[in-house]
């Protein structure tokens, strides 16, 4: 799995199949990890949550970390669904060995009932692809929703690179291990 750092803007096309090969010149088939730090404003156009455009909801805030994940082994939605649970359950570990007390309801997480993550995943014709941003800030995100940041949790900018870090480790590692206990299963 290629794990890219970069900074840019999140504002949905990224969620598209194929578009982490064409950005970076990777191989059509590469899995990959893209780790972007910075603003997210997601417009009606780009939205894959069929709820939050049918409800007008806005998607976006000044500065989050942005993991966009691709996976070329399926096309089907509900494990797209299941490896992005996955990745929240990394996230809500890695943060919690940070001594940060947070709760996971699905594939969000909340500090004190403040919304610190917003997710969505998806699948095309040869893949399925997720997208999971972080606040650092909770501003310019919706009014309408109560936010949390890492940098209201004591996240320094090396913390945050940190944590990027173990995150992407954890989760390569978890499909690497299910990947090789596939192989060494005997199926009926």
């Amino acid at each position: 799995m290629k794990v890219i750092n970069t900074p840019g803007k999140y504002d949905g096309s990224q969620i598209t199949p194929g578009w982490a090969a064409a950005e970076f010149k990777l191989n059509e088939d590469e899995d990959s990890i893209v780790v972007m730090r910075g603003p997210m404003d997601v417009k009606c156009e780009e939205m894959v949550d069929l709820e939050d455009l049918r409800n007008g909801e806005e998607i976006k805030g000044d500065d989050l970390v942005h993991f966009i994940v691709e996976h070329h082994d399926s096309n089907n939605v509900e494990i797209a669904y299941l490896r992005q649970r996955l990745f929240t359950c990394i996230v809500y570990e890695v943060l919690s060995e940070n001594e940060i007390k947070i709760n996971r309801r699905g594939d969000d997480l909340f500090f004190c009932n403040k919304k610190l993550s917003v997710s969505v995943a998806t699948s095309g014709e040869n893949s399925i692809k997720f997208h999971f941003g972080i606040n650092v800030t909770s501003k310019g995100t919706p009014d309408y929703l109560e936010t949390a940041g890492l940098a209201e949790l004591g996240f320094d900018e090396d913390k945050i690179k940190k944590l990027s870090g173990e995150v992407c480790e954890k989760y390569a590692h978890e499909i690497k291990k299910i990947k090789s206990d596939i192989k060494k299963t005997k199926l009926f």
